[in-house]
């Protein structure tokens, strides 16, 4: 059995008055479970490989977080190691990991994946809460899977759980941020809560085709089971399930028949299809206080009730829709007087497609006139491609050895989508665009100019990309006929001006060129990201001309710098990067 770890401490930050400190963890077995026995409360262990990170039981003691490396392709999979001294935990029952603190993952893949035991009987969480206070979860960016019964359990007290950021429950019990990917489950339960919530919010997720049903958070007033205060059920879908969407219970054993201790609950943008088979609920809803309302939500195709609220003040009902469903809303609920029950004409239900067509009658129809539904479901505006306004211009000189800069230009994108930039470099000869030639891997927006490229005329072009398939690309300017100067040549300085440095990024030393049209005095200044001086490269009486200076930055850390040329007629500052 390997039993390998890396692990550096590589980074410490200053958070609420206490170090955290990332733990960096390689794939490997039990590697996770060294590094939890290394962690201060706070930490994050970090992994660094698209590996398997098979693990014996966690044991959370310390808040900690364990998050995926950013940059990596797939999501690192931490699983159940299945030794034969730990495969039985409790019983007959098999769990990846016990919290006794909070626990935040980002971006992994968690497994029960391993053994006979999803078929032999033995039940198999990947997550159960033991502690009885001040405990959270939060989890993003995740995929669950493999488990024979619920993914989470919570035996104890957990104060809130948190999952969110697009996840998606696919294929059983699962959740993955993946949005459009449809994976047909078959499993029991999708989450299903057998201890005490305080906070529950559930957002931007995805439920489809389970035997077991949606989230369901049951309240047992024997086990004290359930959500004491609030629940957010938000911007979800669930559809093709064979039970409840959502069952939620949040009555506290000590409310009692108070209904004004019950919970609130707002459940909003939610899109529910096909579900609630055997004549079950869609949103079975118990112990709600007169604060709790149904909102932007759409219910369709269910043999069952809509919305069934029991033993709870009047919930409130509105901007929503039903349709082909058993029942409409039943027992405490108030209607707010815009209700639907139309049909909300998806693209293809039948597929998993519930996108709404242009026509349908939920758009426009929820509150402030947004579409009653889940959001990823309507329909999106085409989309616009970047539109540039000024033209990318080239600045240096052009004389062999010195380097051509490049702008972006000005764009605008009336999506307001996030602009990215790539660079093409060209030479011609002459600047009438007829015979331009890519020059190979001159992909910067910054180019040195060669031997190559004497006689020859430059420009660039610059695309910008929307990530959304626009992408336009626009050519700068020419720039002047390139020169060398060779024994007895000599150039004509017309104008000043200040090349970028050359090596760039560079360590330690790198080159700066600038040209002066006549002779007077100069300096040359170098200025850290705050303004502060940190370096006099040149200073005095310059004649006219072309002048090349190093810079040596041994002394100076790693990071972003300003070099400034002041004098008589210029005033120009250029970026660079030392990187040691």
């Amino acid at each position: 059995m390997k039993n390998t770890l890396t692990v550096a401490l590589i980074l410490a930050v200053v958070s609420s008055g206490l170090m955290a400190t990332d733990i960096f963890v390689q794939a490997g077995d039990n590697t996770i479970t060294s590094a939890l026995a290394t962690a201060d409360a706070g930490d994050r262990l970090v992994l660094v490989e698209e590996g398997v990170y098979s693990n014996d039981p966690l044991f959370v003691y310390k808040p900690v977080t364990i998050a995926a490396y950013d940059g990596l392709a797939n999501k690192p999979v931490v699983s159940f190691l299945w030794s034969a001294d730990s495969a039985i935990i409790a019983g007959q029952e098999k769990t990846l990991a016990f919290t006794y603190a909070s626990l935040t993952l980002e971006g992994l893949e968690v497994t029960m994946e391993g053994d006979s035991a999803l078929t032999s009987g033995i039940t198999t969480r990947i997550l159960r809460n033991r502690a009885y206070t001040g405990v959270n979860w939060n989890f993003t960016d995740c995929l669950f899977r493999d488990a024979s019964q619920a993914t989470m359990s919570i035996t104890g007290v957990l104060d809130t759980f948190l999952l969110a950021d697009g996840s998606e429950f696919i294929d059983g019990i699962d959740f993955e941020d993946n949005d459009g990917v449809i994976v047909d489950g078959d499993t029991v339960a999708q989450m299903d809560v057998q201890g005490v919530l305080d906070t529950l919010i559930i957002d931007n997720c995805v439920f489809n085709n389970f035997l077991g049903g949606g989230p369901k958070i049951n309240h047992a007033p024997a086990h004290g089971r359930g959500v004491y205060s609030y629940a957010q059920f938000t911007n979800n879908t669930v559809y093709n399930t064979d039970h409840h969407a959502f069952r939620l219970r949040m009555k506290d054993v000590n409310q009692g028949s108070d209904v004004s201790l019950y919970g609130r609950a707002v459940i909003d943008h939610n899109t529910f299809h096909g579900v609630g088979g055997s004549n079950k609920t869609c949103l079975d809803l118990k112990f709600l206080n007169s604060t709790s309302t149904i909102t932007n939500t759409t219910i369709s195709d269910v043999s069952g009730k809509a919305i069934n609220v029991l033993n709870s003040d009047s919930v409130l009902v509105d901007y929503s829709n039903w349709y082909n469903v058993g029942d409409g809303p039943s027992n405490q609920w108030t209607d707010g007087g815009h209700n639907l029950e139309v049909d909300p004409l998806f693209t293809d239900a039948s597929t998993g497609d519930l996108t709404l067509l242009e026509t349908s009658p939920l758009i426009g129809a929820g509150s402030d006139s947004s579409t009653i539904g889940d959001p990823r479901w309507a329909p999106q505006a085409p989309n616009i491609d970047p539109v540039n306004t000024t033209a990318p211009q080239l600045s240096g000189t052009t004389v062999e050895g010195d380097t051509l800069n490049v702008d972006n230009g000005v764009w605008t994108d009336d999506n307001d989508d996030v602009l990215t930039f790539t660079y093409t470099w060209y030479t011609d000869s002459d600047n009438q665009g007829n015979d331009g030639t890519v020059i190979a891997n001159a992909t910067d927006n910054t180019y040195t100019l060669t031997n190559a490229d004497v006689d020859l005329y430059i420009y660039a072009m610059v695309t910008a990309d929307d990530g959304n398939g626009g992408s336009v690309g626009i050519s700068s300017n020419y720039s002047t006929q390139v020169s060398t100067l060779g024994i007895g040549d000599e150039i004509i300085i017309t104008e000043y001006s200040l090349s970028q440095n050359y090596p760039n990024p560079f360590n330690p030393v790198t080159e700066i060129t600038f040209a002066l049209p006549n002779t007077g005095d100069i300096s040359l200044k170098v200025f850290n990201m705050v303004g502060q001086e940190v370096a006099l490269i040149a200073s005095g009486n310059y004649p006219a001309g072309l002048h090349t200076l190093s810079f040596n930055g041994v002394d100076l850390p790693s990071g972003i710098y300003f070099y400034t040329l002041t004098g008589a007629g210029v005033n120009v500052t250029k970026k660079m990067i030392l990187m040691k």
